[in-house]
């Protein structure tokens, strides 16, 4: 029998709203060799008394890629029924679930289809399967893929069972571990980025002063509040390396429409290591799910490295300036 931490098979189900997870789970149970543990989004929402509000949904999934982490260790064997809504989540996905097999299934379904299945259901809000078509995939591969339109669940679930009888394949999940992690910027990240971002030096072109720990966390919650206006969307993170387990420094989008301003900021020990391209490259991506087409970065006109970021990330120059600094534009999705 399989003891505590000696690494459980998770076998991840990935698809939109009404793509047919669920119904390939449940198969799942019955066609595989052994007991597994079927742990499901959706029950990990439906246990909430509150109703759903944007920081409580990005908890209540975190907290469930944690708990299926839990039980993989405790050498539970898990079929997992999850939405990867946001870049971010996957990326926490492979980062928790790191010492177990994951085997990445992509369920896949016509967004017709999708729209016809929803519309038959009153447990889903309408055009959620439409709104996370595009998204959910956009990661990348998979180690299998399943059409529900074109297949039964049963005939899923035994083409996914055919997949985990040969082990010698290469996983999706242990290719994807990436050298940084952005984690959702939380009042519990104060006292590290106080030392991360305590260099005066550093703040001679992004402003202001290096503030204390007490500082931050004043300034985390009223982030983490959100913004008072309706219209505008604030969204931060964390750069965490992941292999050192250490916070660097901080990315953040402000969101209006179909424009967002962003903007970066590493710790002076950890300049000069490509660290803020590639934690502004995962945010651009992220943006790219959202909707947004336009993105905007103001920098100092003597940020030579800033500036070397933003061009590496494909920004260009506009010429005009907004409080003494410098605006670079990208538009997202040009060729």
């Amino acid at each position: 029998m399989r003891g505590v931490n000696q690494g459980a098979q998770i076998v991840f189900l990935n698809g939109a709203s009404s793509s047919g997870k669920t119904s390939i789970a449940r198969q799942l149970l019955l066609v595989l060799g052994r007991p597994y543990f079927h742990l499901s989004i959706d029950a990990f929402h439906a246990m909430r008394a509150a109703e759903p509000t944007e920081p409580l949904d990005e908890r209540t999934v975190l907290g469930f890629h944690r708990a299926v982490a839990g039980m993989a260790a405790a050498g539970n064997d898990i079929v997992v029924d999850h939405a990867l809504d946001h870049p971010h989540w996957f990326t926490d996905c492979v980062e928790q679930w790191r010492d177990h097999d994951v085997v990445f299934v992509g369920v896949r379904c016509p967004l017709a289809e999708l729209n016809r299945r929803e519309r038959l259901r009153d447990d889903r809000e309408a055009g959620l399967a439409a709104r996370q078509f595009h998204r959910v995939h956009a990661h990348g591969g998979y180690d299998v893929e399943c059409d529900t339109e074109a297949s039964h669940p049963r005939d899923c679930a035994m083409q996914i069972k055919d997949y985990l009888v040969d082990n010698s394949r290469d996983r999706v999940f242990a290719g994807r571990r990436k050298r940084l992690t952005l984690l959702p910027l939380g009042v519990e990240h104060a006292d590290e980025l106080a030392g991360v971002l305590n260099d005066p030096a550093l703040h001679t072109y992004i402003g202001g002063r290096p503030e204390t720990a007490d500082e931050l966390r004043v300034r985390y919650a009223r982030w983490a509040a959100g913004s008072p206006d309706p219209a505008v969307r604030w969204h931060n993170w964390a750069i965490r390396l992941t292999e050192a387990d250490r916070l660097v420094g901080t990315v953040q989008a402000t969101i209006a429409g179909e424009t967002a301003e962003v903007a970066w900021v590493v710790g002076t020990g950890w300049q000069g290591r490509g660290i803020a391209t590639e934690a502004a490259r995962d945010l651009l991506d992220w943006l790219t799910g959202e909707g947004v087409r336009r993105v905007v970065a103001h920098v100092h006109p003597d940020n030579a490295a800033s500036a070397r970021v933003a061009a590496a990330l494909g920004f260009s120059s506009t010429g005009r300036e907004r409080d003494g600094e410098a605006e670079w534009e990208l538009t997202l999705g040009s060729p």
